[in-house]
């Protein structure tokens, strides 16, 4: 499911709307994006956007139903003619999910315990590489940015399992999950670690 706010708004606030309205209307378990309340270093969650163009398959992929799982129009130029003026999430929509909600959140954690909280997750995504830490359940082909290998959370025929050195992160560009070594740890394993 796809929001557009009508106008910016913070990662913490579109993350507490998402997860509000799952709550609301006993939606099945989803991830909500964004991840992360600020964008801080690195290049965030990693997401497969509508109309991107599988590199393998060469599959494009569209907007569908929830329900059916069947593309929303017959085509990419019927979607983007029905994309060009979508609803979007109204201000007042937004603060009635995520006003008292975010309030809870601050009353219970306070400033300093989210900052701590902030500073021990970025200490466990940096005690190891995870050209490492994932090298002990696939055998990435060693590449000039990382490794490439099969995806453990997809029974994967292509290799489409990266992990950048520099960056410090991982990526299936098949399935789309990826982030870093605390999200590989916790992703649900679909195909095998070896």
């Amino acid at each position: 499911m796809w929001l557009k706010h009508e106008s910016p708004v913070s990662g913490l606030e579109a993350n507490t709307f998402g997860e509000e309205l799952l709550a609301e209307f006993k939606l099945d378990p989803m991830e909500v994006f964004p991840k992360q309340e600020v964008l801080g270093s690195g290049s965030g969650s990693f997401i497969r956007l509508p109309f991107g163009i599988h590199r393998k398959s060469g599959k494009v992929y569209p907007f569908v139903n929830r329900e059916d799982g069947l593309p929303i129009a017959n085509d990419i130029h019927e979607q983007i003619t029905m994309l060009r003026n979508p609803k979007t999430v109204s201000r007042e929509a937004l603060d009635e999910y995520t006003h008292f909600a975010l309030a809870t959140r601050r009353d219970l954690a306070g400033d300093r315990a989210s900052r701590d909280a902030d500073n021990i997750w970025n200490q466990i995504r940096q005690a190891e590489p995870a050209i490492d830490f994932i090298g002990r359940y696939i055998e990435p082909t060693p590449t000039s940015t990382g490794g490439v290998g099969y995806c453990p959370f997809h029974e994967d025929q292509h290799k489409s399992f990266g992990v950048h050195e520099k960056g410090n992160y991982w990526h299936c560009f098949a399935c789309g999950t990826g982030g870093s070594i605390i999200d590989f740890w916790s992703a649900p394993v679909k195909g095998h670690r070896n």
